[in-house]
């Protein structure tokens, strides 16, 4: 990988090639939409049967409650299908997580090139980018990848991705508002209590005061959520900068 110096780059390849060859559909089941869909089409094809849908002819309603069943069907082969997949993604990002990050300077090197090559670039094509770049983020912390800092890319991420809001289009603002909103809901989530704070940071290994020595003491529950309230004030000028130039 060739960083925008043109000289070799600290970040892997392999973890370059895995972000670009994975999609959303890869990283999030919608269960609940699969359940919500499956819901309303079991109580449409309910109706169907006790026979309290009006206006169709028995054939049109035999051919309605077929149509249901097989809806159904699709939709439990497909969230079956989808549920399987993202298990053997799981799989290989755990068996290459160990080789992406190193101890010291060369590690946040690493996470400075993860943004600037991956995050940053895919974020603004499209919703679905977007909420990929935000899940991917996630997804890192949430698998404990050695060496990655969960506090200084989130700096990162706050100190460069606002910066894009002066020169990207609405179209692309409007993708870089998905990604910061579904990354500011989940940090938000993780500090809303003791329990949640203990299941969700101090159960993982990026959250420490010393971003490139991953044993330094861990951030606590209170300066994890100065950090925030930083991230959100900072946010909030640059905003309020954008909307009176």
């Amino acid at each position: 990988v060739i960083n925008e110096q043109g000289t070799a780059s600290k970040l892997s390849p392999r973890l370059y090639a895995l972000f670009w060859s994975l999609a959303l559909y890869d990283l999030v089941v919608p269960r609940s939409q699969y359940d919500a869909e499956l819901e309303r089409n079991a109580g449409y094809l309910s109706k169907l049967r006790s026979g309290t849908v009006e206006g169709l002819t028995e054939k049109k309603r035999t051919l309605e409650q077929n149509r249901c069943v097989a809806v159904e069907k699709s939709l439990k082969a497909g969230l079956s299908m989808q549920t399987e997949n993202r298990t053997k993604v799981l799989k290989v990002f755990d068996e290459l997580k160990l080789e992406w990050f190193t101890l010291g300077e060369g590690n946040l090197a690493a996470q400075r090139e993860l943004l600037q090559l991956c995050i940053l670039p895919r974020l603004l094509f499209s919703k679905a980018d977007a909420l990929f770049c935000a899940k991917f983020f996630k997804l890192l912390h949430d698998r404990s990848v050695p060496g990655f800092s969960t506090m200084y890319f989130l700096d990162l991420v706050m100190n460069c991705v606002t910066a894009n809001v002066f020169c990207v289009t609405e179209r692309e603002a409007g993708n870089l508002g998905i990604f910061l909103q579904d990354i500011l809901t989940t940090v938000t989530d993780w500090v809303k209590d003791k329990k949640a704070y203990a299941k969700h940071v101090e159960s993982k290994v990026g959250v420490t005061k010393d971003p490139a020595d991953p044993a330094s003491e861990q951030v606590t529950l209170d300066e994890f959520k100065k950090h925030l309230d930083g991230w959100y004030a900072g946010l909030a000028s640059v905003f309020e900068a954008a909307l009176g130039s």
